[in-house]
């Protein structure tokens, strides 16, 4: 596992990030495949069971005769259920380490507890941390789109990934003018009789 992995491009910069070792590189890597599968560092979060879950109830209430909205925060419920289990254990892990061993992840962990966070969630913050660092590292490597091989439609390599996809000729989906194939029947200009059987 790790001697694929050390072939991918984005091998090197993801090993320059602490605690981050070989195998949990290699993790990273087979399980996130392509960082363009998320847009945001929040989408990150939720993949990896990181993201924190909101629930409200009873927002209404009646005053004078009129509806009116509650003011107040939505209650929270602990962090998403949702997720890849390998990916949250390689990142949580890596947190974990760094709060053992000093550098700049242990004094950013150890400056949240000292302003009076509990470190269970100074933790989770450390594992957020990591995880939008290692999307932030990613999109270095590679160009997306992937470049469209020449072909019918196309403009060569630097053609739109929609032309490479369906030819120019074919038209949209959503096109009111588009219809099925014609059956035989249809391309013979025969009326259509339904069947007896």
């Amino acid at each position: 596992m790790v001697a694929e992995a050390r072939r991918d491009p984005a091998w090197a910069v993801l090993g320059s990030i602490p605690f981050l070792g070989p195998v949990r590189v290699a993790l990273i890597l087979a399980i996130m495949r392509t960082p363009w599968r998320f847009r945001t560092k929040r989408n990150l979060w939720a993949y990896c069971g990181l993201a924190v879950v909101t629930h409200s109830s009873s927002d209404y209430e009646l005053v004078d005769g009129q509806v009116v909205r509650r003011r107040r925060a939505p209650m929270t419920r602990g962090l998403n259920r949702n997720y890849s289990r390998e990916l949250k254990d390689v990142f949580k892990g890596a947190a974990t380490a760094a709060t053992g061993r000093p550098g700049p992840l242990l004094d950013f962990y150890e400056g949240m507890v000292a302003r009076g966070m509990r470190e269970e969630l100074a933790r989770v913050t450390l594992t957020r941390k990591l995880t939008a660092l290692t999307l932030r590292t990613r999109p270095r490597f590679g160009a997306f789109p992937p470049p469209a091989a020449p072909g019918p439609g196309t403009e060569g390599a630097g053609g739109s990934l929609k032309r490479a996809v369906r030819p120019a000729t074919s038209p949209p989906r959503h096109s009111p003018n588009h219809r099925p194939p014609a059956g035989p029947e249809e391309a013979s200009g025969r009326p259509q009789r339904p069947s007896l059987r």
